[in-house]
């Protein structure tokens, strides 16, 4: 009875070790930096755009034992311009940003690393005003998409001189299926008060991927610094061809609840 208890006490004991991950928890996330944001959107013109903006994030990320749970989001306000032209006055004043929800499973789980898998809603959206326009200076994209979603953590448990260095990295990619797009039409970007292009599409007919990569560190009251870069990329092969990349690196705090 004696041997029993104590592997159930030893098995008890070995779990909550692992459970203490330091990706384990509730955590609220705040970020601010800045994004490289590159377009080409054929209502607005043939050539390709590219500008920086400021950004900022906030978020809900959650991870109790096999589950993983996060919702978060960005926004960045900047200008951009005709990326082979110098010295032109053409320039789109941009608002952008994106909002995700991921659920995801561990399928694996060791000392050192985990990988998760599930689903994702990741939603690109962009508005432009472009400062020589009169009649078309607005264009706007909306991918709100779905699909699959995965996540790799790793924890080296680095040593330099004895001295251990508590980095740990993760690394996210989100490939949506299909899309619901929110564009203007073919020669217009509003008909009867609604968008001139409204549909539900599949991959195939667009494209949207997202990668994310976390250096993190984490503090000795259990809340976490991250040095985080995002790629969002998207494109609508329709009568008006657009195509987005945003490239964005921040600094997140994440406070542990």
């Amino acid at each position: 009875m004696k041997k029993l208890s104590l592997l159930a006490l030893l098995a008890f004991f070995c779990a909550h070790l692992q459970a203490q991950s330091l990706f384990e928890g509730e955590f609220i996330l705040f970020g601010l930096g800045g994004q490289m944001e590159n377009f080409k959107d054929d209502l607005v013109s043939p050539l390709h755009y590219r500008g920086y903006s400021g950004a900022a994030a906030l978020g809900w990320h959650s991870q109790h034992g096999a589950w993983q749970n996060n919702f978060d989001g960005h926004i960045a306000i900047g200008w951009q311009s005709p990326a082979a032209l110098n010295d032109v006055s053409n320039q789109t004043t941009t608002i952008s940003g994106s909002i995700n929800y991921n659920l995801r499973y561990r399928l694996v789980n060791s000392e050192k690393q985990a990988l998760f898998l599930g689903l994702c809603s990741a939603n690109l959206i962009g508005f432009r005003q472009h400062n020589l326009y009169s009649n078309s200076s607005l264009s706007f994209s909306n991918f709100i998409s779905y699909g699959l979603s995965t996540s790799w953590q790793y924890q080296p448990q680095l040593k330099i001189w004895n001295v251990k260095l508590p980095f740990a990295w993760q690394t996210e990619f989100n490939f949506p299926l299909a899309s619901y797009l929110i564009m203007p039409g073919y020669n217009r970007q509003f008909f009867n008060d609604k968008a001139g292009l409204s549909k539900h599409s599949f991959i195939g007919d667009f494209w949207h991927f997202e990668f994310r990569h976390n250096l993190v560190y984490p503090l000795k009251n259990g809340n976490q610094v991250r040095l985080s870069y995002h790629w969002n990329y998207a494109e609508y092969n329709g009568l008006n061809y657009l195509a987005q990349a945003q490239h964005y690196l921040m600094f997140h705090l994440l406070f542990k609840l």
